[in-house]
Formats: structure tokens, sequence, C-alpha cells
């Protein structure tokens, strides 16, 4: 018997990403699993530190994983691909911060369908999975009606998908 999905942005299926919130790996103290749901429920910065949101453009932004299966394990790899408008200081020191970030970041993405993912962190490996920039790139454009704009990709490698942030900064 089929089955029919409903792929209405109301019902959790729109893709894309609203907002996503950056923290550097080394601010991270604790971060709290409930096995009750399989969510992480909350997180605990260093004092004095924070999540900064990142103006990502909401149509073009996306968070992608893959798996491999590959011998011993399976090998999960996790893209964060964010565009900013313009080609303004703020993209370019938010990519200059990134590159200078040795131990990679965790971020917190919220999806259009309103879901939180908790990326650049893992039960197995911790922050050691952190995201880290693999390209930053500012483009103008050719045409006269084209946006400039910048393109981030944060990538990070690990063996779990990553997982819901259901709880509350802390």
């Amino acid at each position: 018997m089929a089955q029919t999905v409903n792929h209405r942005c109301g019902a959790g299926r729109c893709g894309g990403v609203r907002s996503v919130s950056l923290a550097r790996a080394m601010d991270i103290q604790n971060v709290e699993f409930d096995p009750s749901t399989h969510s992480w429920s909350a997180i605990t910065l260093r004092p004095g530190c924070l999540f900064l949101t990142v103006p990502c453009g909401e149509q073009l932004s996306r968070f992608e994983e893959k798996a491999v299966r590959e011998p011993g394990g399976t090998l999960v790899s996790h893209s964060l691909v964010l565009f900013l408008s313009g080609m303004d200081a703020a993209g370019a020191r938010c990519a200059d911060d990134l590159a200078q970030c040795p131990g990679g970041v965790v971020a917190i993405v919220e999806t259009l369908a309103g879901e939180r993912l908790l990326a650049g962190y893992s039960r197995r490996m911790g922050t050691e999975c952190a995201l880290r920039l693999t390209e930053a790139l500012s483009d103008t454009g050719t045409l006269r009606p084209d946006t400039p704009r910048r393109r981030i990709i944060l990538q990070a490698f690990d063996g779990d998908h990553a997982l819901p942030f259901t709880g509350s900064l802390l």
C-alpha cells in the first residue's frame, strides 16, 4: 500500500535554512543529551562566550549530510553552505573569523520548517568533529541584475548524523 507524503511547508517539509548560530568549539563547556527524545537538550558555553547569528540568505543557504559506508564504519560528512548578501566588511570579517578559528565551530541550524539541528558536535567525538571553513567565495556576479554575495562552506566529518536541538542555551 502506498503512503502519501505531504510536502507543504507547514507540515515540516519546507527546505532551506532560516537561521544559523555559531559558537567556537573551544567555547563549548557542556552539551546535554536527552535519550528519551534522541536530541540535544541544552548547551552550556564558557562564561563570557555566546552564539552569534549569521545573517544568511534564507532562500540560498542549506545544510547537507552524506553518509557513506566504509570499512570499519560509516562516515558522515556535514556541509553548511551559507550565502551572505553583498560584499561588505561584515561578510569579509565573518569569513576571516571562520578561517582563523583553529578548533572550528558548532552550529545551531534552524530550518524553514522550524526544526533545529546541532552540527559540529557528536556524541562520540564531542567538538573534535567541529565544522571548519573549507571555502569562502566572494562573487560580484556578471550581469546587472546579479546580486553580489559571499558563499561560505563549513564542513565536518564523523560517524554520526546531526541530531535535533530541542533545548536552550545556558
